[in-house]
């Protein structure tokens, strides 16, 4: 599958997104997960994203995940 990542972009402007801030919480214990997630930040910034890593143990990424509660 092809990557189009100028009309990702055209179509991240199209949402209405205006810059807000993406937490990432990003598990550092799992070696594997830790690569996932900073390929995925890298990803959303190329699409013009506003995102942030905040490094976790995985017990709190999951505590935060399930929690509905603002950042």
């Amino acid at each position: 599958m092809a990557r189009d990542v100028a009309l990702a972009r055209k179509l991240v402007r199209a949402s209405g997104y205006a810059g807000e801030r993406i937490v990432i919480p990003q598990p550092v214990d799992v070696p594997e997960q830790r690569a996932i997630f900073e390929m995925a930040q890298a990803l959303f910034r190329e699409l013009g994203l506003n995102s942030d890593l905040v490094p976790q143990d995985l017990a709190s990424v999951e505590k935060r995940r399930v929690s509905r509660e603002p950042v």
